[in-house]
């Protein structure tokens, strides 16, 4: 346990510095696609529920006059990163950190794009809602999203354990007796059950006689 927090603040501070500090990571470019994934996203969802607000680029705009911007912070990169962290540091194969990231990252994508709907749905009744909305239901909501699909991505692998465990056991058990089959057969016990007499009987019948030529 000490050692996957070790590797899981490595991790961040690792990724912190490739993707957040604007004047020096190298893949900060990826904050700008996220946020216009995350505008496209919840366009989508305005357009398809039907909601009767106006969005105009990153801007959001309501009837009473309070306007909501999509911005970098929004885009659910944040949680993302966090949830990666703990995959990437937890011990299991590449291959399952694998595909739970890419997994994860649709996951975290739909759900934040539905977090930033309920709040412009629930401020466009009262703007006073927005900072609760905001502030509270939706980060809570966020970190609890996160932990739960990393307890799910645990739980898959220990069960993922057992279950090989288990085929190998079974596998390994015929190839067990099939090496132990000797033991059955020690010469005290061929001697108590009268084997070894049956034995050299049937090996007799079996060589043909020899014949002696005169």
């Amino acid at each position: 346990m000490l050692w996957f927090f070790v590797r899981y603040f490595l991790w961040l501070i690792l990724l912190f510095v490739l993707f957040f500090i604007e004047s020096f990571s190298p893949l900060y470019f990826v904050q700008t696609l996220q946020t216009d994934l995350t505008i496209y996203l919840t366009k989508l969802w305005i357009d398809g529920f039907d909601i009767p607000v106006k969005m105009v680029g990153n801007t959001i705009f309501l009837d009473h006059g309070f306007n909501i911007w999509i911005l970098d912070d929004c885009n659910g990169l944040a949680a993302y990163l966090l949830f990666a962290v703990a995959i990437i540091a937890y011990p299991t194969s590449w291959r399952s950190r694998l595909i739970w990231l890419l997994e994860g990252y649709l996951y975290l994508v739909v759900i934040n794009s539905i977090r930033i709907d309920f709040v412009i749905y629930l401020t466009m009744f009262d703007a006073d809602y927005f900072e609760c909305v905001h502030d509270c239901i939706g980060r809570i909501c966020m970190v609890a999203t996160t932990m739960l699909l990393f307890m799910l991505f645990t739980l898959r692998v220990q069960v993922t354990r057992v279950v090989r465990s288990r085929y190998d056991r079974r596998k390994a058990l015929p190839n067990r007796r099939h090496v132990h089959a000797h033991d059955w057969r020690e010469e005290k016990e061929e001697h108590r059950h009268g084997m070894s007499d049956r034995r050299v009987h049937n090996e007799r019948r079996e060589k043909p006689a020899k014949r002696l030529r005169l």
